[in-house]
């Protein structure tokens, strides 16, 4: 095996690896803030109908629902600045468009393959790399990468 196709194959393995952790931590952190705004809106609702029923209460109950209702808000808050669910599935297309590339690397190098076409599966693992940037910082970030002429290649 030539030590091309070894750091191709290296390079491919650490990107899969990568993007399988960080969509995985995305995932966890979505389903986090989402079952803790359910919690907190289910608490409030709880919250307002005990002050219906106890109005001697009412004071103390409206300052909870308050309270509970700014921690639900500043949780939505936050998961609408992380972004986690955007994350999670960008992170998880690319994870599978790397390993589509490297299974169809294996397949093909099998039985040998020429330096051009190490080459060709190179600049095939850059263009996903470099569409995973771009879709990352106009989708999720919100702003266009602008490359000049000096940055490519």
């Amino acid at each position: 095996m030539s030590e091309k196709l070894k750091v191709l194959r290296s390079e491919i393995d650490s990107k899969v690896a990568m993007f399988s952790r960080q969509s995985d931590n995305h995932k966890a952190m979505h389903r986090n803030f989402r079952y803790a705004a359910f919690f907190f809106t289910a608490i409030s609702s709880f919250l307002a109908g005990a002050a219906l029923y106890a109005p001697e209460f009412q004071t103390t109950l409206n300052i909870s629902i308050l309270a509970v209702s700014a921690i639900s808000g500043a949780i939505a808050s936050i998961e609408g600045i992380r972004k986690p669910d955007e994350l999670w599935i960008h992170e998880r297309t690319f994870y599978y468009l790397l390993l589509d590339l490297k299974r169809e690397l294996d397949f093909e190098s099998a039985d040998g393959i020429s330096e051009i076409e190490i080459q060709h599966y190179f600049y095939r693992l850059q263009s996903i790399l470099e569409s995973s940037g771009s879709k990352w910082n106009s989708d999720i970030v919100g702003s266009p990468i602008e490359i000049n002429e000096s940055q490519q290649t």
